[in-house]
């Protein structure tokens, strides 16, 4: 008869499965829609243009460390999770409501600085094109607003111990996209990805807000305390990631620099090649580590 250790082992490999595949699923159809679009469209202006507001967006992103919110947020929420249910809540709608106005603030101020953004980062575009660089960025600025929001949803996720459902809801934005693309190319052109995009990841908003105040019961109240000990400790647990970021963000805007000053099409080569090492670099690392970790976890028992 299998022991309680050897139960919890398999347990967890087939959940730490299930997340592997899910993954491998979300890199999967988040390459569809580029080929879709390198076929039709092929490699010209359009995605030219595209790629760069895109690549932008991420360098904003990136620089905001939006992608450590959601260790960050495990880290100051776990105390007072284990302890008290309703102070769990109010920490949870202060934090949705101080980044919901801060994503807000970014966004717009992203909006407006735009044309300058596009002119520093796109030199080598020429005015039409840098015209539509900035048309098409400020159709993603939104994006901002959903990453920062969507970083406090997965630390509630993750606090809750529902890292598979975490990952099945990541695969409905990159199939929203490649279906929205699918049916819209033809109209839209490379359009279809921008507006996919969007109506993608906040179709996926909603249903974190969903899960997070109706399946896990959590009630909202407006709560808002920039002064709370817990935001303090976030933006000190932050602030060495900001550091950190500002040389490869600078490396990142040199290289679109530069990338702009090609001649028409090699752009979006050069784009679509990072693209295709991001892929590889999400199948070699994400994707094996959760592969591994009841392994590892495994062997640190035993000792």
């Amino acid at each position: 008869m299998p022991s309680q250790n050897t139960n919890t082992y398999r347990k967890g490999l087939k959940h730490s499965g299930v997340m592997a595949v899910c993954m491998a699923a979300q890199v999967i159809f988040g390459l569809f829609p580029n080929i879709i679009i390198a076929k039709k469209i092929g490699l010209g202006y359009a995605t030219d243009v595209y790629l760069m507001a895109l690549a932008i967006n991420q360098i904003i992103i990136k620089f905001s460390r939006i992608g450590t919110l959601p260790k960050i947020f495990i880290m100051v929420l776990s105390d007072d999770f284990i302890k008290d249910r309703h102070q769990t809540e109010r920490n949870i709608n202060n934090f949705l409501n101080i980044f919901f106005f801060f994503s807000l603030g970014v966004a717009i101020l992203a909006y407006f600085m735009a044309p300058l953004l596009i002119n520093i980062v796109a030199k080598g575009y020429d005015a039409d094109k840098r015209a539509m660089t900035i048309n098409i960025f400020r159709i993603l600025t939104p994006l901002l607003f959903y990453q920062c929001l969507t970083g406090l949803f997965e630390g509630v996720f993750k606090l809750n111990n529902k890292f598979r459902q975490w990952a099945i809801l990541n695969i409905i934005p990159p199939v929203i996209i490649t279906i929205f693309v699918f049916l819209f190319i033809s109209r839209l052109g490379v359009y279809s990805m921008v507006y996919g995009a969007l109506v993608a990841h906040f179709s996926h908003l909603l249903l974190l807000v969903y899960f997070c105040y109706i399946r896990f019961k959590y009630s909202y109240k407006f709560e808002l305390n920039i002064k709370h000990h817990l935001f303090r400790k976030t933006f000190n647990l932050m602030s060495p990631f900001y550091l950190s970021s500002i040389p490869v963000q600078i490396m990142l805007g040199l290289q679109s620099y530069f990338v702009s000053m090609l001649p028409l099409g090699y752009a979006s080569i050069f784009f679509y090649a990072r693209r295709i090492v991001d892929y590889v670099e999400q199948f070699s690392i994400n994707i094996l580590s959760q592969l591994m970790l009841p392994y590892f976890t495994k062997k640190i028992a035993q000792q």
